[in-house]
């Protein structure tokens, strides 16, 4: 799977700063865990939707698994509480 470079800059930024929001406000977990990121797919993105990805608390390694979903602009994803399905809100035009 290749990933487009601003992709990578974003997901990169995105990995710097959130580790750092969080580190003091929830505990440590151990483990490994599947996260999942949306992106713009304009062409100036390049992204093709959602992007799954595995984390493993024990070790701080990030693997990409690659498209979960092809979708237009998913800047909103969320899980059901059953934790079975993941929800989208994309931005499109009319």
């Amino acid at each position: 799977m290749k990933i487009p470079w601003d992709l990578h800059r974003t997901l990169a930024l995105l990995f710097a700063i959130v580790p750092l929001a969080f580190t003091a406000a929830t505990p440590t977990h151990k483990g490994k865990y599947i996260f999942f990121v949306g992106t713009y797919t304009e062409e100036s993105f390049k992204g093709k939707g959602i992007y799954a990805y595995t984390y493993d608390a024990d070790t701080g390694h990030v693997a990409p698994l690659g498209v979960a979903a092809e979708t237009a602009n998913p800047s909103w994803i969320a899980f059901h509480p059953n934790r079975r399905f993941l929800y989208a809100t994309n931005e499109v035009g009319n």
